[in-house]
């Protein structure tokens, strides 16, 4: 019976049991009724970025009953995952007792073992170490919790939409001519030709829209004499002239 290779492992007299959550029948002594566990045991650290599975070296330290390390009673550790209440959900491994040196004090580093991608099954909440001998465990043990490392990626895509501003530009030119003769005398005229532009450009962009006219005015005059003008006066005409002038300054 393992009981006769362990029994020294639990607390003589009546042993308390209690049941897991969920309708499961196992029974778990209460973890005053065990006198043997590990002594020690390394916070467990995840490195595995995937959601479910865990990576890392867990450290611990020999049996110990009664206050004192022994493992004269065990072949090695069983490693399992329990759930909040302690209830065992899956084994992952085992390490065998170091003969050499004997254990004789509390290292917390006597033991180690690496987990390599091990899965975690649903419901674990911690890594349990019990002792162990030949195929019979003690029903309980000294636990860590641990923290799953999760790490989420995700893709962000980006998405650039140019605009291109097209501006109209509308050109307008006006031009009247207006030509015409003025009659200064009997005998001179002048004719003019007026020209007036304006021409009004018209920008439109998308936020702004721009008009610039400009006018320009052009006048071109040209006088005309006429030729009895310009001719010589005969002697009768001059000498009419004279006397209306003489009568003119005449004192009265």
């Amino acid at each position: 019976m393992w009981a006769e290779s362990l029994q020294e492992c639990y607390e003589s007299g009546l042993t308390q049991f209690f049941c897991p959550m969920d309708d499961d029948i196992t029974l778990i002594p209460m973890s005053r009724n065990l006198l043997c566990k590990v002594c020690s045991i390394e916070a467990f650290v995840d490195s595995d970025p995937r959601a479910g599975v865990l990576t890392g070296r867990l450290h611990f330290g020999p049996n110990q009953r009664g206050g004192e390390a022994d493992e004269s009673l065990l072949w090695g550790y069983r490693l399992t995952f329990v759930d909040a209440c302690g209830a065992e959900l899956s084994e992952f491994g085992k390490v065998p007792k170091r003969t050499y040196p004997p254990a004789v004090c509390c290292d917390p580093w006597r033991y180690s073992f690496d987990l390599k991608s091990v899965a975690v099954p649903a419901g674990a909440t911690a890594i349990q170490i019990s002792p162990y001998k030949e195929n019979w465990h003690l029903l309980g043990g000294a636990s860590v919790g641990f923290v799953d490392l999760q790490v989420t990626s995700s893709t962000t895509t980006s998405q650039t939409t140019s605009f291109t501003n097209t501006t109209a530009s509308t050109t307008t030119t006006s031009n009247s001519t207006v030509t015409g003769t003025t009659t200064t005398s009997m005998h001179s005229s002048t004719s003019y030709t007026t020209t007036r532009s304006a021409t009004s450009v018209t920008t439109l962009s998308s936020s702004t829209v721009t008009t610039i006219t400009v006018s320009a005015t052009t006048t071109t005059a040209t006088l005309t004499a006429s030729r009895a003008l310009l001719a010589k006066p005969d002697a009768r005409s001059l000498g009419l002239g004279l006397l209306a002038l003489a009568l003119m300054l005449a004192p009265i």
